[in-house]
């Protein structure tokens, strides 16, 4: 796995304050509706190579799904550093979303 696991909310928004951050939600659109992280865009794996393809590659990418086990999350992860994007991390919806 090429990115770092943010394990609380804390270390979310500490992260997700500085430089250019891109806030990527895996999920489902329906589950997306139906709950989200303010500021996060619904880029399921289907949607997500294109989206990022033409991005700078120094764009930090913080990446959820519904759990760290999540096929799309790993997916999307293992495309992104493949895409030479260095600055990724992971979580879950429930460890980082609003409460």
């Amino acid at each position: 796995m090429y990115a770092k696991v943010i394990r609380d909310r804390e270390t979310f928004d500490k992260i997700s304050g500085r430089g250019e951050v891109l806030l990527v939600d895996v999920r489902s659109p329906v589950d997306f509706r139906n709950g989200n992280v303010a500021g996060s865009v619904n880029l399921p794996l289907r949607n997500l190579i294109n989206k990022i393809t033409p991005l700078d590659r120094k764009t930090k990418l913080i990446m959820y799904g519904s759990t760290l086990e999540d096929v799309d999350l790993t997916s999307g992860v293992n495309y992104a550093a493949q895409l030479g994007f260095d600055k990724i991390f992971i979580s879950d919806y429930s460890t980082i979303r609003e409460r």
